[in-house]
């Protein structure tokens, strides 16, 4: 993932120009776009980079109060990919401590940007990266927390971090267990999922059960065949 200035300034053009040559020849998996602060910024993004055509896959990073305001309308951008939230700046605008494993004060921005990717049909978001390289502790509750809020996976800022982040957005073996366990279920109910099954502890099975076990399945296959799992992004900028 390539990291390019904001649309709002003249480097972001510079950036554009230098990093197109790589992502036609399949070098970039996405364009992280920083300080996207409006519908306005991830339109100049999109028309930017429209020709590069499905190679085009730009996450926008919200940065500030406004941003995550209009975290709605910027998901409905045409082009954009998936959002992300900044949340070092974050902190900043809104004038919040520094970040720990426990802190609680940008729950309601996470959770707005998870349901405003989600209601534009975008990917579940990435979470924004854990500055603190050393504690690794720290960073696999704090991927729990984003996790449990809607999140896919995680931006890193060093490879040590990699495989905390794979471990903790990994289904782990109590979740795939259950939705193999769904699936073998309901391989003998209609085909429409409309009717209505149980686990053997009693659980009812239904339509939204069946969809968060196929997730589930599609998550762990996923991330089998891929060589770097989508759950957790190493950073490079071009600026």
């Amino acid at each position: 993932v390539v990291r390019v200035n904001s649309p709002a300034t003249p480097d972001f053009a510079l950036d554009v120009a230098a990093v197109a040559p790589l992502v036609r020849r399949g070098l970039v998996a996405a364009i992280r776009v920083a300080k996207v602060d409006s519908a306005a910024d991830a339109a100049r993004a999109a028309d930017a980079t429209a020709g590069w055509g499905i190679a085009r896959r730009l996450i926008v990073q919200l940065e500030t109060a406004r941003a995550v305001r209009d975290a709605h309308e910027i998901a409905a951008v045409d082009g954009i990919h998936s959002l992300m939230l900044g949340e070092a700046d974050l902190r900043a605008d809104l004038g919040l401590p520094r970040a720990n494993a426990a802190s609680t004060g940008l729950q309601l921005a996470r959770a707005t940007v998870v349901l405003a990717a989600r209601a534009a049909g975008l990917p579940a978001p990435l979470a924004s990266a854990y500055v603190n390289v050393a504690d690794t502790d720290g960073l696999a509750a704090d991927c729990a927390a984003q996790r449990e809020l809607g999140f896919l996976g995680r931006s890193c800022i060093h490879p040590r971090q990699v495989e905390v982040v794979r471990a903790a957005f990994r289904p782990s073996d109590a979740d795939l267990a259950w939705a193999e366990a769904v699936l073998a279920q309901i391989a003998g109910m209609d085909g429409s999922g409309s009717g209505v099954a149980t686990l053997a502890d009693g659980s009812f099975i239904d339509a939204p059960v069946i969809r968060q076990a196929q997730t589930i399945a599609v998550l762990r296959d996923s991330r089998r065949r891929a060589s770097l799992p989508n759950s957790a992004t190493i950073e490079r900028s071009v600026s």
